[in-house]
């Protein structure tokens, strides 16, 4: 079985952008890691075969993935809600 735990996909890796000439945003292929327990010469040496260190952790979904049908309909109903606060007919 693979063990699929890199930097990459670690909660305290922070990648690096940059920004093309039309202004969008890219990731770049480097990345630096925040975890206060990383050593900063640890980190530039890097790990072996792009593994993690022993304070790897998953990433965490920060908000829950909404569609946009519950968000239209959330909405909705908060509108009229508003409208019959404000006696709007």
């Amino acid at each position: 079985m693979e063990n699929n735990n890199s930097c990459r996909n670690c909660r305290f890796f922070k990648p690096h952008y940059a920004q093309n000439d039309d202004g969008e945003m890219y990731m770049l292929g480097t990345g630096h890691c925040e975890n206060p327990h990383i050593h900063i010469m640890q980190f530039k040496r890097g790990f072996k075969n792009n593994t993690a260190c022993n304070y790897w952790q998953a990433v965490k979904d920060e908000q829950p993935k909404v569609s946009i049908n519950d968000i239209i309909k959330n909405m909705a109903t908060r509108i009229e809600q508003i409208a019959t606060y404000l006696n709007i007919k």
